[in-house]
């Protein structure tokens, strides 16, 4: 339910900013990436579950480039990408329910 308010915030500006301008805009969510905040910065190894920044943006790349989605979910080895595609249609289901009431 965390990413309700981002999604519901980003995506009409993406949306209208597509209209307006000459820009290419996406909804990119990554899932636990081992970078410098979580620890690699200082040597500490990646965890299990976590994927690489270049695992994140090569999924993206491949996402957004190769199959045209908008909304790119990163999975890590930890959620599964069906996970996120459950999370991603609750807060449409909520965005219409607070449209239609």
């Amino acid at each position: 339910m965390g990413d309700v308010p981002h999604i519901s915030l980003c995506e009409p500006k993406c949306f209208s900013m597509m209209g307006t301008f000459q820009v290419d805009c996406w909804m990119f969510r990554p899932g636990w990436v081992h970078t410098g905040l979580t620890g690699a910065k200082a040597g500490n190894p990646k965890p299990a579950g976590a994927w690489t920044p270049e695992q994140t943006v090569d999924y993206m790349v491949e996402k957004v480039f190769e199959e045209g989605d908008f909304y790119v979910i990163c999975p890590d080895n930890e959620t599964s990408s069906v996970c996120y595609d459950l999370l991603v249609l609750s807060s449409k289901h909520i965005r219409l329910k607070v449209l239609w009431f």
